[in-house]
């Protein structure tokens, strides 16, 4: 089910079960219903992954979109600096924060992530290193504003 724009009611307009079922139920089914899968292509900042895989999901409601993604980095070959992957639907600017995760295989530190460009997610530690290493396991959950 997808989000269609709220209808703006008239004063003393009689709502019909069409409209109601279209502008009420729907879009609270539309933020109920499934996630959508996708898989973000993950780079790194500088260098190369050998090894690395990520999986995510994602919720759009209007220009909300919510997400969670996982970085699996298995070999790390010349990857260095932050963590980079595609999102599920362009941001409406870069710059903008979007969320924060933890690593959970190895370490346990804290994560920030924000667009470094409309189309893609950088992930940092929480003091703005490195969060590569191999074996890492990168999860990570936020929300932004579609473009």
């Amino acid at each position: 089910m997808s989000w269609t724009s709220p209808r703006t009611w008239v004063a003393g307009e009689v709502p019909t079960a069409t409209n109601f079922n279209t502008h009420v139920r729907d879009n609270f089914k539309a933020i109920g219903d499934a996630w959508t899968a996708w898989t973000p292509t993950v780079t790194a900042e500088t260098g190369t992954f050998t090894t690395v895989a990520g999986a995510g999901r994602y919720m759009a409601a209007g220009k909300l979109i919510t997400f969670s993604v996982t970085i699996t980095i298995t070999t790390v070959g010349t990857a260095a600096n932050g963590v980079r992957f595609t999102l599920p639907v362009n941001a409406r600017a870069s710059g903008v924060y979007l969320g924060s995760g933890r690593e959970t295989a190895s370490t346990g530190m804290h994560l920030q992530c924000y667009a470094n460009a409309v189309s893609t997610g950088q992930v940092n530690k929480y003091d703005g290193l490195t969060p590569i290493g191999a074996g890492y396991t990168l999860s990570l959950s936020g929300a932004y504003e579609a473009a």
